[in-house]
């Protein structure tokens, strides 16, 4: 479960009031737009739904057709500097990270010679295991699909947040959270479920994930998404931590409070493969592309378009009819889309394919919203996008 705002705002001692959304809806604009107008309309309606629902800032891609076909950024990455949200603006992704996790470890999975049904106490230095299920195997297959046993222990997540990338290492985060000696171990941490009988999601999940990256290849898990995904898209500025990047080119995370924008201090915490991930929208539409071509971006090769399927596929019916492999599907408005969303304190995110289309659509907000806001956001944008 991700950290709820009001959780992260007590954690740094913050008081806040959060305003409602607006109940008067944007102008009625002229729907479906002609293609030439396509711009105009999508601008306007834009314009309208930051000022109506309170948004600072918002980036929206649309990729479609073997081509990035929209890219835009609406409102303020910063408030106070008057900085505008352009392609290049930094949006921390929260749990739409996940699929960025997800391709990386299928990665190392090819490099290496392992599969998805590989016991990950083969690719861990010492072992992990469930503390109610301890002869139970985990395989990596069960990490992806949230069906491992392993669970979020919120307030104890939540209380390692702070201002600032975490000290502690994932390394250590996760000897300290899934094993007996470690200091953040406790029976609240596995579910009362067999491994692999029960979806549950959990940031853990993918945090642990991230650090089979690291055991099997030697990389911690940050040098390893640089090295071998992000400059494979020619990707520059992107990390994992804030430290990496300059902080005016990063989108300040907001709260309402009253009727102004409160803005949070740039934050991180050491299970960071679950959520930090700073990127761009110009760079997350290169990724998206690269998956609805098969795993390609130009002449470079990500993942195969095997491994593109073995995402789309729904791993353990019996548990979740919704979870495929790192990546979820969701009904929004009649259309089948798989991807992911993402929530922290000043963080709204979507990211979903449309395989049936083959197109996808980003939304990159700073600001926490309500899912019903990026919902409405994300359904216009797809039916508007049959005209370009």
């Amino acid at each position: 479960m991700r950290l709820s705002p009001l959780v992260f705002c007590s954690l740094l001692g913050l008081s806040l009031l959060f305003s409602c959304k607006n109940d008067l809806p944007p102008e009625d604009l002229t729907f479906p737009p002609a293609k030439a107008n396509f711009a105009f309309y999508l601008d306007s309606y834009m314009d309208s739904v930051l000022e109506a629902d309170r948004i600072p800032g918002l980036a929206v891609g649309v990729v479609k057709d073997n081509r990035i076909a929209w890219n835009t950024g609406y409102g303020l990455a910063n408030v106070a500097e008057g900085i505008p949200v352009d392609l290049r603006t930094r949006f921390m992704m929260g749990e739409a990270a996940d699929v960025v996790v997800t391709v990386a470890v299928l990665q190392m999975l090819a490099e290496k010679g392992y599969t998805l049904n590989t016991d990950i106490n083969t690719l861990l230095p010492q072992p992990i295991r469930h503390a109610h299920f301890p002869q139970a195997v985990i395989n990596v297959r069960m990490l992806l699909s949230h069906t491992s046993g392993f669970q979020d222990e919120d307030v104890l997540l939540a209380s390692l947040y702070g201002a600032g990338d975490a000290s502690q290492r994932l390394r250590d985060f996760v000897g300290d959270y899934f094993r007996p000696s470690g200091a953040y171990y406790s029976l609240d941490n596995f579910s009362a479920d067999r491994p692999g009988k029960t979806f549950a999601y959990a940031r853990v999940n993918m945090a642990l994930a991230a650090y089979l990256v690291e055991a099997v290849t030697g990389i911690e898990f940050d040098l390893y998404c640089k090295t071998r995904m992000f400059s494979q898209l020619g990707y520059s500025s992107v990390s994992w931590f804030f430290n990496d990047l300059q902080p005016e080119k990063i989108a300040v995370p907001y709260l309402l409070q009253g009727s102004s924008f409160a803005a949070q201090p740039f934050y991180g915490y050491p299970m960071y493969p679950s959520g930090q991930l700073r990127i761009s929208l110009e760079y997350l539409s290169r990724f998206m592309l690269a998956l609805l071509q098969n795993g390609a971006y130009g002449d470079q090769h990500l993942i195969s378009g095997d491994m593109v399927r073995h995402i789309q596929e729904i791993q353990y019916p019996f548990a979740s009819g919704e979870q495929a492999l790192g990546w979820r599907y969701e009904s929004l408005d009649g259309r089948n889309l798989l991807g992911m969303r993402g929530s922290d304190a000043g963080v709204s995110t979507r990211f979903f394919l449309e395989p049936d289309r083959a197109q996808g659509v980003i939304l990159l907000a700073n600001a926490t919203l309500p899912d019903s806001v990026l919902d409405d956001i994300m359904i216009k944008v797809l039916e508007t996008s049959d005209a370009l």
